[in-house]
This record gives structure tokens, C-alpha cells and sequence, in this order.
């Protein structure tokens, strides 16, 4: 993982996890920090309880394997991106009319 200025690649979402402490994420393309392209998922623990497992490039984690993306995750890191974003998009394209209607006259 690695990020300049909020572009780079970067993990998000968390799932299925396991007894040992690992579970399952998604390293994204991002621009702002914002995730756009999903690139693989990897099985990530925070501490060291495998000997397979190998530190990951930005030294936070360890990386038990790297699989296929996840689309399930995928779809959820979208919806609640859409979640957190859609309300300014949407107040953004009606500001024009509620700002007419409430408006001093």
C-alpha cells in the first residue's frame, strides 16, 4: 500500500474473520482517499500468529494471502460510499429549488 496526496492504493472493509485474529480486506486504487478500483483482497492480521504470513510493504500489517477481490465487499465499500457521499449530491443538485422556496420573499 502506498499513497501520495490521498492517490495511491489503500485497504477498506473488514470480513470474515477468523479465531486467530485475521480477516479478510480490500486494497483499492483510491484518488482523495476515496476507493474507486477494487485491485485484490488480502487476508490480513495486525500480529504475527502464522509463519507464512509476511509483513506488508507499509510495515502495518501481515499478510497471510492475497486472493481474488471479494465482490461482496466490494459492493459494500460502494453502497456505504454511496451512503456518505449521496446526501451532498443529492442537497447539491436541489439547492437551487429549496433555496427558492424557503427564501425571504
Amino acid at each position: 500500500m502506498f499513497t501520495i496526496h490521498g492517490i495511491g492504493t489503500a485497504v477498506y472493509g473488514e470480513r470474515d474473520y477468523w479465531p486467530d485474529g485475521s480477516f479478510v480486506t480490500t486494497e483499492w486504487f483510491v484518488i482523495a482517499w476515496v476507493p474507486l478500483i477494487p485491485i485484490c483482497s488480502k487476508r490480513i492480521c495486525y500480529l504475527h500468529h502464522n509463519l507464512y504470513a509476511t509483513l506488508d510493504s507499509g510495515g502495518r500489517f501481515y499478510v497471510y494471502e492475497t486472493l481474488a477481490v471479494d465482490r461482496r465487499q466490494a459492493l459494500f465499500v460502494y453502497l456505504w460510499l454511496m451512503g456518505v457521499i449521496g446526501p451532498f449530491i443529492l442537497f447539491a443538485s436541489f439547492q437551487e429549488s429549496l433555496t427558492k422556496r424557503f427564501a425571504d420573499v
